[in-house]
Parts: C-alpha cells; sequence; structure tokens
C-alpha cells in the first residue's frame, strides 16, 4: 500500500515538473513571438507550431495537456486560497512603499498580468 502511494505521488510530482517546464517553455516562446509584434496566438498554438506537430501529434498533446491540467487543478485547488492570500500580502507590502505614480503604474501592471496569475 505504502509503494503505490509513493508511485502515485511520484507519478504527480513528475507530471508537476513537466508541465511547469513545459509551461515555462512555451512562456518564453510566447512571449518572444508577442515582443516581436508577432499576431497573439494560444500557447498550446505556439507550442504546437514551434515543434511543427502533426495532427496525430497535436491531437494528442492536447490530449496530454488536458490531463495534467485536470491533475493540476485539484492538487492546487485546495492551495489556491493561501497562495492567493500570499501574492495579495506581498502586493500590498509593495504597494506600501511606492509612490503614488509607481502605485498607477504597479495597479496597471497588475491588471495587464492578471491573467497569469
Amino acid at each position: 500500500m505504502l509503494r503505490s502511494q509513493q508511485l502515485a505521488a511520484m507519478f504527480l510530482l513528475g507530471a508537476f515538473v513537466v508541465g511547469g517546464t513545459l509551461g515555462f517553455t512555451v512562456d518564453r516562446i510566447v512571449s518572444d513571438r508577442l515582443r516581436a509584434g508577432a499576431p497573439q496566438i494560444s500557447v498550446v498554438d505556439a507550442f504546437a507550431e514551434e515543434l511543427e506537430l502533426s495532427a496525430p501529434q497535436r491531437a494528442a498533446v492536447d490530449s496530454i495537456l488536458t490531463a495534467r491540467n485536470r491533475v493540476m487543478d485539484s492538487i492546487m485547488g485546495p492551495l489556491k486560497p493561501r497562495l492567493h492570500a500570499v501574492r495579495d500580502s506581498a502586493r500590498h507590502a509593495i504597494a506600501l512603499r511606492l509612490t503614488d505614480a509607481q502605485r498607477a503604474k504597479f495597479d496597471a501592471y497588475i491588471e495587464r498580468t492578471k491573467s497569469h496569475n
């Protein structure tokens, strides 16, 4: 029983690491394209294009990412309120140290990056 729990934990950890690495890599690709003025496309579309995935490969990757997202959501769901509280506390501490002009820019930055949080 303990062995199967350890295997399950290792699988989830591996999925989390691989997902994080994939997400970071795709984010870099998309960020580079956005800076270069390329039209906006989804992260998965950019990833598929970069690797020149065939239709069957793209379907497989979509399935893998969907499964990964379900697992990550189940892991992160209970943690999200605590993570958001930590994030909000840090933002508040930062805002206290800014001038009014900087705070306005900070607030605009937060709004712009909300989809990444």
